[in-house]
């Protein structure tokens, strides 16, 4: 059963196809007037992942295919990298194959952080008892 709230998909699928592509360049600080600037892309980038379905993943998928494509889109390889760090960090089964598809890029752009792998076995933690004496 599936609990993530997917109430909002047919919004963000809207929006990907009538705004995400008309992104001026200006951030939503700088609002100029336009629809398209009223989020920044890695806003609705991080929307999306965090759905966690197969629709998303399917929507994901095309973005990864056409951003790299489309070069029209201002700040286009930053908004190429926040999508595959979006991906990596939403773990999921409906996300493994795009998470296999972008594993080299992903590393790439993560090696610099510091992180603990969810998989990885709990911290040691030293609990050894031990005697302490006081100097008179």
């Amino acid at each position: 059963m599936n609990t993530k709230n997917t109430a909002y998909f047919e919004v963000l699928q809207a929006y990907h196809g009538r705004q995400f592509y008309q992104f001026s360049g200006q951030r939503p600080h700088e609002f100029t007037g336009y629809p398209a600037d009223m989020a920044a892309p890695e806003d609705f980038i991080q929307a999306l992942a965090a759905q966690q379905t197969e629709k998303s993943a399917k929507l994901l998928d095309t973005m990864l295919t056409y951003l790299s494509r489309y070069q029209l889109l201002p700040d286009n390889e930053t908004i190429i990298n926040e999508l595959i760090i979006a991906i990596w960090e939403h773990p999921c089964p409906a996300y493994a194959k795009l998470r296999e598809k972008i594993r080299p890029k992903a590393g790439e752009l993560l090696k610099g952080r510091t992180s603990v792998p969810v998989e990885s076995s709990p911290m040691q933690i030293d609990n050894t008892e031990r005697t302490f004496r006081w100097l008179p």
